[in-house]
Order: C-alpha cells, then sequence, then structure tokens
C-alpha cells in the first residue's frame, strides 16, 4: 500500500477520534456524552447539545450537583441556539417552577419553539395545554392537532389525552 494512502488513512482516522472540545481519543478516554469536564468544555465555546446535556445533568444532579439556576443558564443558552430538547426542558421548567417562578405561559413559549421544529414530547404537552387552557387561550382545535402530531410520532401519553379529550 502507498505510504500516501496509509498516511491519509492514519489523518482521517485521528480526525474521527476528535470530540467536541478537542479531546483526542485514547484507551480510557472519557466519554464525551456524559464526561461533565468535557461537555463544560464544549459548552463553554458555544457547542449547544452540550449546554443542553449540561443543563440536564445539572437539572437531574446526574454526575454534578444539583444545580437549577446553572441548568437554567445552559439551557436558555443552547435554547437561543434553537436546541429543540433545551427549548422543551426550559418550557418544563417554567411549567414546573424548577429554579424560576412558576409561569404556564412562559413554558408554552418555549413548547411552542421546540413543537414547531418538531419535538414530538413539545407537541404533547403543548397540545394538553392548549385543550386546558393553561398558559395560553383554550383551543381544543390546536390543541388536538398538536396531540395528533405527538401521538403520530409514538407518544403515548398524547394519545391518552387525544382518547380523553379529542373525540374527533
Amino acid at each position: 500500500m502507498p505510504v500516501r494512502t496509509v498516511f491519509r488513512g492514519l489523518v482521517l482516522a485521528a480526525a474521527l477520534c476528535v470530540v467536541w472540545a478537542g479531546v483526542v481519543c485514547a484507551k480510557g478516554a472519557p466519554d464525551a456524552g456524559t464526561d461533565p469536564a468535557v461537555l463544560q468544555q464544549a459548552a463553554d465555546i458555544g457547542d449547544a447539545k452540550a449546554q443542553t446535556a449540561l443543563g440536564e445533568m445539572c437539572l437531574k444532579g446526574e454526575g454534578v450537583p444539583k444545580d437549577y439556576a446553572k441548568a437554567a443558564v445552559l439551557l436558555q443558552k443552547a435554547a437561543d441556539q434553537g436546541n429543540a430538547q433545551a427549548q422543551r426542558v426550559l418550557g418544563s421548567m417554567h411549567w414546573n417552577g424548577r429554579g424560576m417562578s412558576q409561569d404556564y405561559a412562559k413554558a408554552a413559549e418555549f413548547y411552542q419553539k421546540a413543537a414547531d421544529q418538531g419535538d414530538a414530547q413539545a407537541q404533547a404537552f403543548l397540545g394538553a395545554m392548549y385543550v386546558q387552557g393553561w398558559g395560553v387561550p383554550k383551543d381544543a382545535a390546536k390543541g388536538c392537532g398538536f396531540l395528533r402530531e405527538a401521538a403520530a410520532k409514538g407518544v403515548t401519553a398524547a394519545q391518552d389525552v387525544l382518547d380523553r379529550s379529542c373525540s374527533n
């Protein structure tokens, strides 16, 4: 095999091993998906997926101390970049009043942003909110539409609410 081909293969392999924050793969290297230090480095340089993952870890206290304020900051940064998962989780934080005042209208805003991107769970939450009039004007037709979309994507809770609230 020509040296040039071997070199290209090695360069490609090395490039594939680079993780978000520039950590190079090695035996025993931390999993970038769950290692808080690696996620923090990636979050610090603006990686929305890392901000979301670390934000959720802070929210749940998984691998890091539970810190609602830090979770909200990280998730807001990711949401501002259009990350649907972060938008949905922020919606849930506003819904539950975790780390912030409970605010159904603000929850609906975040769920709407995520639902607009096709996030099935956000569609289910938003659908239920419209059916009940929680934080949004009551609109059963609109709510049932969101619930149908979510149910079609496999969200069983959406199907349950559809069966109870949307007779069409």
